[in-house]
């Protein structure tokens, strides 16, 4: 009798399964077809030099605000799909969402080991899988979601598995180096994983070799962008040659959070300004804070809001109106809700696992970066990604 009552939740748990990979796989569909037909604005970019990596090689990128690993990568896909951007962009589309569901379902496995919950596993994996915002990303050429998920999976994998393991070793050293090359401001994830990687170590007692050989292996991956700052710029810089974060500190005294519009006609720049502008050009967020320290908390307090409040679902916004976005910001809100709720009570358990702190420790030294600078609504993903187990 037993046996036949598992067997029965086993095959309900596979129906639910289904059920949210279904829905996941509809909502992916649905904006494939919208924005699978053209390469705009920043993907444009990233599509011509992919094209020219192509042709002419490593030696020929010189872009200073761009790093080379993500049009490398496109460019590894023209050579099946050739110059067809729209095919080009539907393969990258199809593999970027097998590595956000990948990813989900770490956080969901994540989830219900630390809760000993299949609920708390498939709670995390609906929610994961269902949210729009994050589908939707996936099916443009834009490095966030690619991002966001190779350092969810290097955070998990340095705080839930034996280090002294050379295929988790490797998991978390190139995790980390590729998230950081296919988007600069993703290095900060390099401090957060290398602290957490050395508090294990000597708490844990864990052996250090196999992760210190994976570590200088993945350095291959800064390489190429080496040669060009070199070649290039004269720049010893393995990132991008631009100093690109000490702009966006300029920028974030005067704008508060920016987007894009898809909508013919219609400026392309969605720009909440701030309410206190620059009394002088180049006065960055760090001055606010040393002459007015109260501008500075609502500037800082407004683009930590820009990180939790996606508003449009589409990266490009094609709509304007309230409407659309009315239950999808009611469903992330409800998410935050979620994760707020668990992580209180992942706080009050006896014995916390180290996943909850390092998960905690990495949220909030990325919020405390992302806060000084002006931000975008798709900057919040790794925000999300790294707290979804806790919802």
């Amino acid at each position: 009798m037993r046996r036949a009552l598992l067997a029965r939740d086993a095959i309900d748990s596979k129906i639910v399964y289904a059920v949210i990979f279904a829905l996941s796989a509809a909502i992916f569909v649905y904006y494939v077809a919208l924005n699978v037909h053209a390469v705009i604005y920043d993907e444009a970019g990233y599509w011509t030099l992919a094209q020219g990596l192509r042709i002419n090689g490593i030696a020929a990128f010189a872009d200073p605000l761009r790093s080379y690993l993500y049009p490398a990568i496109i460019a590894v896909l023209t050579t099946v799909t050739g110059e067809n951007v729209v095919a080009t962009k539907l393969v990258l589309s199809i593999v970027q969402y097998l590595l956000y569901a990948f990813t989900v379902w770490l956080c969901a496995d994540t989830a219900g080991r630390l809760g000993k919950s299949a609920l708390a596993r498939m709670t995390v994996l609906f929610l994961g899988l269902v949210n729009p915002y994050l589908v939707s990303a996936s099916t443009l050429m834009l490095t966030d979601v690619a991002s966001a998920c190779l350092a969810t999976i290097a955070l998990i994998y340095v705080t839930t598995r034996d280090l002294d393991d050379a295929r988790n070793a490797a998991v978390v050293a190139f995790c980390v180096a590729a998230a950081t090359m296919v988007r600069p401001s993703a290095a900060v994830f390099v401090a957060t994983v290398g602290v957490l990687a050395a508090y294990r170590i000597v708490t844990e007692k864990q052996r250090a070799r196999k992760l210190i050989a994976a570590a200088a292996a993945s350095l291959v991956v800064f390489l190429p962008q080496l040669y060009i700052n070199v070649s290039k710029f004269g720049d010893l810089n393995p990132l991008i040659h631009t100093k690109l974060y000490g702009m966006q500190t300029v920028f974030a005294v005067s704008i508060l959070k920016y987007g894009t519009v898809a909508i013919a006609g219609q400026d392309a720049r969605l720009i909440y300004h701030s309410p206190f502008p620059p009394e002088a050009a180049g006065t960055t967020i760090f001055d606010v804070l040393i002459t007015h320290p109260f501008e500075f908390a609502v500037m800082y307090g407004a683009h930590l809001f820009g990180l939790l409040d996606w508003a449009y679902v589409n990266t490009y916004i094609y709509d304007l109106s309230v409407g659309p976005r009315l239950l999808p910001s009611i469903y992330l809100y409800a998410q935050w809700f979620l994760i707020a709720l668990g992580i209180a009570a992942a706080l009050r358990a006896a014995k916390r696992a180290f996943f909850v702190s390092g998960a905690l420790f990495s949220a909030a030294l990325y919020a405390l970066f992302m806060g000084t600078t002006t931000v975008e609504s798709r900057f919040g993903f790794p925000l999300y990604l790294f707290l979804l187990p806790f919802a």
